[in-house]
């Protein structure tokens, strides 16, 4: 039998070395970086879709040479950022687990990205958070957090928790082991990544050449959280092609793909849409218009299930309802394109119950009550379970992503980060001695 790891600070304690200051200020900094993800490039063969996340990874390549302990950091062409830091526990290499921490550097174009300004509230107080621009954070989103410093913007863009929020919590644990060479770890292996709001981040990457046998993505809300389902995911874009006469002469002659487009949505289901939906119910959600002319017009949606036959279902009623309208409207010509985006990690990470058991563990340990759920959405952890290493979800402590009221507490910052190291003691407290 192995001998017992001794943790030299006790995992309800290790919150209370998080610096929080560093964390805080390397999130401000990093938040006020516009590097939006480029949709339109979803479809094409560059990544990163835009040249800021390129910059933003060069940036971080910085950050991780200047801890000591990290090795063998690696910015490569596609702006996935990899780095090491080494095991301290006293056995062989082959006995010793890799695990990985990845968190993802693009942020979402939902709402404006340029020029973000975040704003930090010290010691909330309760009631409606009111910032600028008429944007509002009601109190109930925020009834758990009295006394906590919060973090905002404006109210004008977004502000870029989802995911940065992951990357300063991950690069603080790393300053962490840094300062605390007597705590115990497995290897550890980072990875930063591009383009995950569009789904392409991970379409270059290379599993086996990165090392790691499981995975958390730092990607979640409340502290807690332990996610290990997502949807499986569709994106499907729908294309009118009509005739574009003089209005003035155009009875007979004029085919409107507007018309066409308009006479599609009308037919969505309400009751699958996102608005309408929730816990593990799937929707249909047209999601942007392009083109927008008589003559050509194209719509895109995405379909999202936790059941792939139920995803395989609405793309089938999608099919359906592009006949209804094609009979709606003689010589309009109706294209419709299906793209796989991800799968539902579920069956992938259940192959290796350890990434959950000593992620549940480490939740334990830093005092948090466990909250499993099922992702309304997707991470990089989708991709990368399928790709053979199992990457359920951890939290990284932001709340109403994708949106003006985007906000992040620093109290839950630390909980998560104490939640990574705790988990990552998890997986060699039964190891073998520390050095």
């Amino acid at each position: 039998m192995p001998k017992k790891v001794e943790i030299a600070i006790p995992p309800a304690q290790v919150i209370n070395f998080i610096n929080t200051n560093r964390m805080v200020t390397n999130f401000v900094g990093m938040a006020r970086i516009d590097t939006v993800s480029d949709e339109s490039k979803a479809e094409t063969n560059q990544v990163p879709s835009t040249e800021s996340q390129r910059d933003f990874a060069y940036m971080l390549n910085e950050q991780l040479k200047n801890i000591r302990s990290v090795k063998n950091v690696v910015v490569d062409k596609f702006a996935v950022v990899t780095a090491t830091l080494p095991s301290n526990v006293q056995m062989s290499a082959k006995q010793i687990p890799t695990v990985g921490l990845f968190a993802h550097m693009d942020i979402a174009d939902d709402v404006p990205t340029d020029h973000i300004t975040p704003r930090i509230h010290e010691k909330y107080k309760g009631g409606d958070l009111k910032l600028d621009h008429g944007t509002v954070i009601p109190k109930e989103e925020l009834i758990e957090l009295i006394g906590d410093d919060i973090i905002t913007t404006d109210g004008r863009t977004l502000l870029g928790a989802d995911d940065k929020a992951g990357i300063a919590e991950i690069i603080e644990v790393l300053h962490f082991y840094d300062e605390h060479p007597e705590i115990p770890r497995p290897k550890i292996r980072i990875g930063f990544t591009p383009d995950e709001e569009i789904g392409r981040g991970l379409d270059f990457f290379n599993v086996k050449k990165f090392g790691a046998s499981a995975a958390y993505t730092i990607d979640g809300s409340v502290p807690g959280e332990l996610e290990a389902e997502t949807f499986n995911a569709h994106m499907v874009k729908i294309i009118f092609k009509g005739t574009n006469v003089h209005p003035g002469f155009a009875k007979g002659k004029m085919v409107n793909s507007l018309r066409a487009l308009a006479d599609f949505i009308t037919k969505l289901p309400r009751n699958e849409a996102p608005e309408t939906t929730e816990g593990r119910q799937g929707y249909i959600h047209p999601d942007s218009i392009e083109d927008r002319s008589v003559e050509e017009s194209s719509l895109t949606l995405i379909v999202r299930d936790f059941n792939y036959k139920g995803s395989l279902s609405r793309i089938k009623k999608l099919e359906k309802l592009v006949e209804e309208v094609r009979k709606l409207n003689p010589g309009c010509t109706i294209e419709m394109k299906v793209k796989e985006q991800y799968k539902n990690m579920k069956e992938y990470i259940a192959k290796k119950p350890e990434v959950i058991n000593y992620a549940k563990q480490g939740i334990k340990d830093t005092g948090l009550q466990l909250i499993e759920k099922a992702i309304r959405g997707g991470t990089d952890g989708s991709s990368l379970s399928v790709m053979g290493l199992p990457t359920p979800n951890l939290a990284a402590g932001g709340h109403l992503f994708h949106s003006k009221k985007e906000f992040l507490a620093v109290g839950d910052m630390k909980k998560c980060a104490a939640t990574i190291i705790n988990t990552m003691s998890a997986w060699v407290r039964e190891l073998g001695k520390r050095t």
